[in-house]
């Protein structure tokens, strides 16, 4: 499961709203009666989902900055073609 769906369905189980089985997480299968307490539920778990992206992506940047930097780019003069 996604952040965003595992966090809806423990938001939803909070607020004393079944979970759902699967395939019933859709957001047409929510009675109109309860979109009032659904939809800032569901907005949070956009909220949710953003700020878990933004953390591995973070997580991903540290590793990817400190790779070793190719020697032919530190070079100023480019290599010739072989052959030429």
């Amino acid at each position: 499961m996604t952040a965003l769906t595992q966090h809806l369905a423990g938001q939803r189980t909070e607020h004393g709203m079944p979970s759902g089985s699967v395939g019933s997480d859709q957001i047409s299968s929510v009675p109109p009666q309860a979109m009032p307490v659904v939809g800032p539920l569901l907005a949070d778990s956009f909220g949710f989902a953003f700020w878990v992206a933004f953390a591995l992506t973070a997580v991903i940047i540290v590793p990817a900055i400190l790779l070793p930097r190719h020697a032919a780019r530190d070079r100023d003069v480019t290599p010739a073609a072989p052959g030429i």
